[in-house]
């Protein structure tokens, strides 16, 4: 049987058509899988990443500031101005403080007393606001926080360091060194008890956490009290008069301490008279009647 010859010129180009179709196709389901992709998997896998550097980080210590990771200032005042009202007037205790800080640094700042010393310190801390004036502390604009942002922030950014060492008398010692991880609960219950230990460890004060701290010396105090301030691992140490009540070998050993905790990236603030300890700190600042001099 003889076939005849066919002519399929007047049929649609079918394989053409739908090449250009699955063409088409291909590339509109492209686009979408990898918008999908961005939007359910990669995104989401760089902030879990993000999240977890910085949960690790402050396991091991300080709170994480953009000022760490990228090496720019950590503290910046802006013409700083503090006023108070007072019996005979206005008394201008800051007028017009300007400093920056960065990160690693052991300042000493030293001045006649009434020379705006405490309140600088005051102003850095967010204990005090200014009159006027900025202050940043990594990314916080802090004289714009609220008293409760203040207290959060300050209780996991700033540790406090006083010359009459503060500790409550009916807790013992490692009781004092764990109440600011309490207040702040910046670890589990369960692991305070050892984080206050280790850091009496590194103090040198371990065999005395369970003493009151009336049974202690003034350098074993001391240390407690710089032990209390690290308890929630900030990032800025603001110690005033520290070594003001202590005799020159328990001072030294005191400074040592700071030393330590700068070469471990903490930044340290001394507010001290004693000229012994301003010169072996890196920077000093003076102030005279409310201004760097």
């Amino acid at each position: 049987m003889r076939v005849k010859n066919l002519d399929f010129s007047h049929y649609p180009t079918f394989p053409n058509n739908l090449h250009k179709l699955f063409h088409n196709v291909l590339y509109i389901h492209i686009d979408r899988l990898l918008f999908i992709l961005s939007l359910y998997i990669i995104i989401p896998y760089k902030v879990f990443i993000n999240e977890y550097i910085i949960h690790q980080n402050k396991r091991k210590g300080s709170v994480i500031l953009k000022s760490e990771m990228n090496g720019t200032s950590l503290i910046n005042l802006s013409n700083i101005k503090k006023s108070f009202i007072t019996a005979a007037g206005n008394f201008d205790a800051l007028k017009g403080i300007n400093l920056e800080v960065k990160q690693g640094e052991l300042i000493a700042v030293v001045g006649k007393s009434g020379s705006g010393k405490s309140t600088l310190m005051n102003m850095i801390a967010g204990i005090d606001k200014p009159s006027s004036g900025e202050i940043m502390i990594g990314d916080k604009k802090v004289h714009t926080m609220s008293e409760n942002q203040i207290s959060k922030w300050r209780g996991i950014t700033v540790g406090v360091v006083f010359q009459f060492f503060q500790l409550l008398p009916t807790l013992t010692v490692i009781e004092n060194v764990m109440l600011p991880m309490d207040f702040c609960k910046t670890y589990p219950l369960s692991k305070r008890k050892d984080r206050a230990l280790d850091l009496l460890r590194q103090v040198g004060i371990e065999d005395q956490a369970y003493k009151f701290p009336t049974a202690l010396s003034g350098g074993q105090q001391q240390r407690t009290a710089i032990a209390r301030a690290l308890a929630n691992n900030p990032s800025i140490i603001l110690a005033d008069e520290p070594t003001g009540n202590l005799d020159t070998a328990t001072a030294n050993d005191v400074f040592d301490i700071f030393n330590i905790l700068v070469s471990n990236s903490k930044t340290v603030i001394i507010v001290t008279h004693d000229q012994d300890i301003a010169n072996r700190c890196s920077r000093t600042i003076k102030l005279t009647d409310g201004l760097i001099a």
